[in-house]
């Protein structure tokens, strides 16, 4: 909905999901999302618990990923020696 520029609001969301405003209001995770987006699309600020989410996964990939490059530098040692 965002990349296609509709309005993100929770009843835009239940009507493309085809369920009750009341099913996103319950549920945490898409009640945070549609109001990240919101504020984004207004300029606001994002959910410092949003940002801690953000920060953790990016954590994860950092070390996820440099424990790729460390196997893979191995792998590159052991064939030219």
């Amino acid at each position: 909905m965002r990349s296609s520029g509709q309005e993100v609001d929770f009843q835009s969301v239940a009507r493309k999901l085809g369920v009750a405003r009341s099913t996103l209001y319950r549920n945490l995770a898409v009640r945070e999302l549609v109001e990240e987006v919101r504020m984004r699309r207004r300029g606001g600020v994002v959910p410092y618990s949003r940002l801690v989410e953000e920060v953790a996964d990016l954590r994860r990939r950092v070390e996820e990923l440099e424990r790729r490059v460390q196997e893979i530098s191995s792998k590159n040692y052991s064939v030219e020696s």
